[in-house]
């Protein structure tokens, strides 16, 4: 009896194995199908649709340059004292470039002016007693006791003293002037507002009008650059520009100064002034050059990554109702610096899906990420 039991006990757990499982395992076996059949919601990024300007540019790559140099040199020989300023550095108009020693320049100047000077007091001293006699000579022609000649050679005496002493008051002068400005000759300075770019000279060295600096005016630099000639039409006096300088990582404001429609190999040169340019910016850095030619006001853009090519259609994704991916074909216009111009079902408010749209298709479900 007792081994019925057991064998009718076995059946049952056998049964049990083959035909279900238990309540808590059913539920987890159902969950996972639950998750198994709910879509996957697609990861994106969006921006809003906005109304905006696109500006077309012609590019071009050149160099900087100085539109106005200057030499400043050494107008004496001698040894050189000090100098003041070095290359990359900026110099205001009046500033004391170097100095050259000045010493036999001013015992040269000295003995001269010396030299002058009493050669000017001996013409005055001859000039007063060129009156004082023709005053006697008077004096006594009154009495009776001179003759008119000895007045008339008197007279001439005083005429011949006083040309005497202007030519010499006049030499003496002009020689005094004449050192003065050579004295500031030893004093080189900067004629204007501007950046040292180059320079020959050095504290210590025997210098000659050879040696000297070489000064730009920061304000009037330029770009060399040339424009294809599929573009040259476009391009005229006057237009606005962007220039880059990658190499300081800076953007500037610039203007096309000149145009030259003389041509060699299909290039044109042109001129770009930079406007506003600071001592960052040196003659010989690389420039990247945007010339604006058009501007298109007031149309729907969009980031150009936004947009997909398929087939020979053109899409976009934006968010639609109930968190789906809503595909829309457009029409492209103009592309400039990463922004296009479309035509197409949107408006300005719409999210446009920047990143993740090449995994979507219309109608699936996403998910925005901040």
């Amino acid at each position: 009896m007792k081994r019925i039991a057991s064998l009718l006990m076995i059946m049952a757990v056998s049964a049990s194995l083959f035909t279900g499982c238990a309540p808590g395992d059913r539920m987890n076996q159902e969950t996972e199908d639950t998750v198994k059949k709910a879509p996957m919601a697609v990861p994106v990024k969006v921006e809003s649709i906005a109304r905006g300007n696109i500006e077309q540019s012609v590019y071009t790559i050149g160099s900087v340059a100085a539109s106005k140099s200057f030499t400043v040199n050494s107008k004496n020989n001698g040894d050189v004292l000090t100098v003041n300023f070095g290359v990359g550095d900026t110099v205001k108009a009046g500033d004391v470039l170097f100095t050259i020693d000045a010493y036999d320049f001013t015992l040269d100047k000295n003995s001269k002016l010396y030299q002058l000077s009493n050669s000017l007091e001996q013409a005055k001293l001859s000039l007063d007693n060129a009156k004082k006699t023709l005053g006697d000579k008077q004096l006594l022609f009154d009495t009776g006791a001179a003759s008119q000649m000895e007045i008339d050679n008197a007279r001439t005496q005083v005429d011949n003293a006083e040309i005497s002493y202007k030519n010499t008051l006049d030499n003496y002068r002009a020689t005094t002037k004449t050192y003065e400005s050579r004295t500031k000759d030893y004093k080189v300075t900067s004629p204007v507002d501007g950046i040292v770019t180059g320079s020959t000279i050095e504290e210590g060295m025997f210098a000659t009008t050879q040696n000297g600096f070489t000064i730009v005016v920061a304000e009037n630099l330029v770009v060399n650059a040339t424009v294809a000639s599929k573009h040259i039409n476009e391009i005229a006096v006057g237009q606005k520009a962007k220039v880059s300088i990658s190499t300081i990582e800076k953007l500037y404001d610039g203007v096309i100064k000149t145009v030259n429609l003389t041509g060699s190999n299909g290039s044109y040169p042109v001129e770009i002034e930079i406007l506003k340019a600071d001592s960052a910016v040196l003659p010989g850095m690389y420039a990247d050059v945007h010339v604006q030619i058009e501007v298109i006001e007031n149309i729907i853009k969009v980031p150009l990554k936004a947009v997909l090519t398929e087939g020979e259609e053109h899409v976009i994704y934006v968010v639609g109702e109930d968190s789906k991916a809503k595909r829309v074909p457009v029409t492209l216009g103009a592309s400039v610096d990463g922004d296009t111009e479309i035509e197409g079902d949107v408006k300005v408010g719409d999210q446009i899906i920047t990143l993740g749209q090449s995994y979507l298709s219309d109608g699936q479900l996403i998910e925005v990420k901040e």
